[in-house]
């Protein structure tokens, strides 16, 4: 089970009105769905989310890992970015 806070669950309706809560809706499918695809263990979330939600997460050899998934594509530049700079000076993209 996963846990999604309130204030973050109430932020997200407020902004995104009817869209948002039906994201907030297929949130716990889409994090089951990063656990079987990537075959991870998704921990509680970060305090003080705000457009996206972030948790630790632990990938079956052990590795910590960290899970965001927003409701939009805000940077669609970002996953190039974190690729280009393979965990230097920034964090790595694993998946």
């Amino acid at each position: 089970m996963f846990i999604i806070p309130k204030d973050f669950a109430s932020f997200i309706i407020e902004f995104f009105g009817e869209e948002g809560r039906a994201w907030l809706d297929r949130l716990p499918a889409i994090l089951a769905a990063c656990e079987e695809r990537w075959n991870l263990t998704i921990g509680a979330p970060v305090g003080n989310l705000s457009f996206n939600y972030v948790a630790p997460a632990v990938l079956a050899d052990g590795t910590q890992v960290m899970v965001k998934t927003g409701l939009t594509d805000e940077f669609p530049s970002q996953p190039q970015a974190l690729q280009h700079f393979d965990g230097h000076g920034m964090v790595q993209l694993v998946a």
